[in-house]
């Protein structure tokens, strides 16, 4: 929730802000999400679209200026590495990841260079955040990075786990 408040805030502060925001949610949704926009000024800014394909959804993430991570605040939150996030690596926008700030995302992304991750209730840093990505959006100079992404492409991982398996067989073989 603190996402939405700190965005209807910077809406307040910054009318130009308000004039570029455009929120896009694609997908199945917590039930309370319209009514926190309602609340924060933002259903004017917000688009909220059903379930799509995989290939379009991956068209809209590479259309977008920044893609949100969402990591649930759960117990094991810092050992999250949702698909999703390997995804928004390789389409090349920035990520702006809302989760722990000392987790595997965080240690991934700061060895990337992909994006930023903001603590769950920390929202100085979520607006410091969002302001800097907007002036760098206002600027043209608003991108993301894929040079360091390489090593966890599907097909690098893949590879990985197949190592791993062939391995465990043929330990499991010679005892």
């Amino acid at each position: 929730p603190f996402l939405w408040r700190t965005l209807g805030e910077l809406c307040k502060e910054f009318p130009d802000f308000a004039a570029d925001l455009e929120i896009k949610l694609i997908g199945q949704l917590d039930f309370r999400v319209n009514d926190e926009l309602a609340a924060n000024g933002l259903t004017q800014n917000a688009f909220i679209g059903s379930h799509i394909p995989h290939d379009k959804a991956v068209l809209e993430q590479q259309a977008a200026q920044v893609n949100m991570l969402f990591i649930d605040n759960i117990p094991t939150a810092k050992h999250e590495l949702t698909g999703k996030f390997f995804e928004y690596m390789m389409v090349g926008r920035p990520i702006l990841c809302i989760g722990p700030e000392d987790g595997d995302v965080a240690a991934i992304m700061e060895r990337t260079q992909t994006g930023e991750v903001v603590g769950f209730d920390n929202s100085e840093k979520l607006r410091t955040v969002l302001l800097h990505y907007y002036h760098q959006f206002k600027q043209g100079t608003l991108n993301g990075n894929t040079a360091n992404t390489a090593e966890f492409s599907r097909k690098n991982l893949t590879g990985k786990l197949v190592n791993c398996i062939e391995k465990a067989i043929a330990n499991n073989k010679t005892k």
